[in-house]
């Protein structure tokens, strides 16, 4: 039998067609599986399916996982559900049962026992039918609900936290275009006036307005550019036109694969704080000017008193050697004494109000303590000695060669606690005892003022150290004092790192025990303290018994006509060749001139203030001229920086009125001696800079 190709020819066709055309589903629904597996990956959603004419379940990796199956691909239907809560297994298994043989839909929820723990899930079935419309096999899912729960709680939490907030939250899309706002939570409908709804989809910039500055707004740009926070201050605008000071802090939020999909900005009204910074800060300014007020003042009060009280006490100083009748020379001892006490009143005033200002300076430098207090037990025995009185000094250890202190401020210490301790004793004695403990770290110096005087009631010790305090009013009005001087040096000691204390009986006596840091910039090395003072004092009585002479030629630039009398007197009386100028553009005028003359002055004593020029300037333009004569700056004001300033203006030392005599020929004396090589016509390698 033969075929006709003609009649073949159309059936190949249509078969070809039917196998492209099955190819094509074949590939469809390989697609729609490998997208049904995708979605459940990403969904984590496990799979299980009973196939009713063997009994037997297969099962996916994530519903073996969230059932707790053994890791096998296919069991027995009777086990899908073996780790069920033993209360929940008969129910589930009765679902089960009804879809297998009614093909009822299946949806319940379970709790399964996993690794300890107790997991609730759900499961979701349903049946699929034969020909005869009975079920053949069982499709279901199960899906872990406790993480869904778990999320739900903590997205519902983060909802109701940002909606609780006071601060302003927006947040807006990184991905779409112009930064549209998606959400905006209560703070911010409170804080703008803006609603909800009138934002969402716009960008933020209609908060800003004419005063907003660009630089913030540029900083806010280049942030969002670079996917990076940001936080800034602006000046905002509400929907009602007025203003506020937001505090803005952005932040990206990145997705799983680094891309930034969104900023919150999180906005807080900052009006109020900035407004009371200001405030501050005004605040701080006027007190400020205030204080510097007040030191001008005290700066201003200090030169016009200690001016005429120089005058006085060093003419009174000059003019007691020469006096040879007795009645004569009690008089002006009494001149002597009460304008030291004067002094003294003056200067506790000062040194109080400058340590309450914080302008009392301490410099420290290497001192022997073992001289500074010979130089105080120098300074007052003539007033123990008045009262009939001993004041003594012991050495309790071997005392430091050197420390680290400030010797004036030590000084000033002990002058307080001993002239106290002279003051409230009329018989016995003052003693100052010294003694260093190595075995602190650092090492310590305590230095303790003894008396035998009248001693301190218990109820008073508290208050001594209170300003203006006085332990017996109607005694202290006869004996005189401010009041001040112990609190000065409890202020002191504290600033040197130290500490004083006080025990006291009534009608035994007081002891005061100043302890401080024994500091060295070189290994500590310890001398015999008996030595050392009997070196000091003799050093002492050589200075009172020898006067010094100082052959210099000196120009004494001060305009204050008693002490130019005085400083001239204490000058010659010592060789020196004394000219006087009463300004600072005479005495610029006379040394340029004397060195022009070949006949230069070797020392200058500049008053720092003067009228027509004052000593600073007249300081700058000498230096300025290539002029190096020494200059000795004396200044009235004793107030903080007063040191440095005359030093940095180009002085080459500094004294405080009133003027010691001692002090003048000490710094005339030195200034002569460093210039003798010039004068010598050596040089000295400064010379030749």
């Amino acid at each position: 039998m033969s075929v006709d190709p003609q009649q073949v020819r159309p059936l190949n066709e249509k078969l070809q067609a039917d196998i492209v055309r099955h190819e094509h589903v074949e590939r469809a629904l390989r697609d729609r599986a490998d997208h049904l597996r995708l979605v459940l990956d990403t969904s984590q959603i496990g799979v299980w399916e009973v196939d009713l004419k063997t009994g037997l379940v297969s099962v996916d990796e994530r519903a073996v996982r969230l059932l707790n199956l053994p890791s096998h691909a296919t069991i027995p239907v009777h086990e899908l559900f073996c780790s069920v809560e033993a209360s929940e297994s008969p129910g589930v298994e009765a679902a089960l049962h009804q879809t297998m043989v009614q093909g009822r839909r299946l949806e319940s929820e379970f709790c399964v026992r996993r690794d300890g723990q107790v997991t609730a899930v759900a499961i979701r079935a349903c049946a699929t039918l034969d020909g005869q419309g009975k079920p053949s096999r069982v499709v279901g899912t199960v899906v872990d609900r406790t993480n869904f729960e778990r999320h739900g709680v903590d997205l519902v939490a983060r909802a109701r936290a940002l909606d609780s907030l006071a601060d302003g939250v927006l947040i807006t899309s990184a991905l779409a275009h112009d930064n549209p706002i998606v959400y905006a939570n209560p703070g911010f409908e409170r804080l703008t006036g803006y609603s909800r709804s009138e934002v969402l989809g716009r960008n933020c910039r209609f908060l800003q307005g004419p005063q907003t500055s660009p630089d913030a707004v540029d900083e806010v740009r280049t942030g969002l550019k670079a996917g990076v926070g940001v936080q800034v201050t602006l000046l905002n605008y509400r929907k009602d036109g007025s203003t506020f000071w937001n505090n803005l802090r952005i932040t990206p939020l990145v997705n799983s694969t680094g891309v930034t999909t969104h900023f919150v900005g999180v906005q807080t009204d900052v009006s109020d704080q900035l407004r009371v910074e200001r405030t501050l800060k005004q605040a701080e300014a006027t007190a400020l000017a205030a204080s510097e007020a007040k030191s001008e003042f005290l700066a201003n009060m200090s030169h016009e008193i200690r001016t005429p009280l120089t005058a006085v006490l060093g003419c009174a100083d000059t003019l007691f050697p020469r006096l040879e009748r007795e009645e004569h020379r009690e008089v002006l001892q009494m001149i002597r004494t009460q304008g030291r006490m004067l002094l003294g009143i003056l200067n506790d005033i000062l040194d109080l109000s400058k340590i309450e200002a914080g302008r009392l300076d301490i410099h420290v430098e290497d001192c022997s303590i073992v001289s500074v207090v010979s130089e105080v037990r120098s300074l007052l025995e003539p007033q123990a000695a008045e009262k009939g009185i001993k004041l003594e000094a012991e050495y309790a250890t071997r005392m430091p060669a050197l420390m680290q202190t400030d010797p004036l401020r030590v000084r000033q210490i002990l002058v307080n606690l001993v002239g106290n301790a002279i003051k409230f004793t009329d018989a016995g004695a003052v003693t100052i005892v010294s003694r260093c403990d190595r075995s602190t770290v650092p090492p310590t110096l305590s230095i303790e003022v003894h008396d035998t005087g009248i001693g301190i009631p218990p109820e008073l010790l508290t208050t001594v150290f209170e300003a203006f305090s006085q332990i017996q009013p109607a005694l202290a009005r006869r004996i005189g004092g401010t009041g001040l001087g112990l609190t000065i040096s409890q202020r002191l000691v504290r600033m040197l790192g130290g500490h004083i204390g006080v025990v006291s009986r009534v009608g035994q006596g007081t002891v005061f025990t100043v302890t401080l840091p024994v500091v060295s910039s070189t290994p500590l090395l310890f001398e015999q303290a008996a030595s050392l003072a009997e070196a000091a004092d003799e050093q002492h009585r050589s200075r009172d018994s020898i006067d010094v002479v100082v052959p210099a030629t000196v120009l004494v630039a001060e305009d204050t006509r008693g002490i130019q009398f005085m400083i001239r007197r204490m000058l010659e009386d010592a060789g020196a060749t004394v000219a006087v100028v009463d300004n600072g553009e005479r005495a610029v005028t006379e040394v340029l001139r004397a060195q022009q003359s070949g006949r230069p002055f070797d020392v200058v004593v500049m008053d720092m203030q003067m009228p027509i020029m004052t000593g600073f300037d007249a300081t700058a333009r000498l230096r300025a001229q290539g002029s190096r004569v020494p200059i000795i700056a004396l200044t009235a004001a004793a107030m903080r920086g007063d040191r440095e300033k005359c030093l940095e203006s180009g002085c080459d030392e500094y004294l405080s009125k009133p003027v010691d005599r001692h002090a003048l020929l000490d710094a005339v004396a030195r200034q002569y001696n460093r210039t003798a090589p010039q004068r010598a016509g050596f040089h000295t390698p400064d010379d030749r800079l």
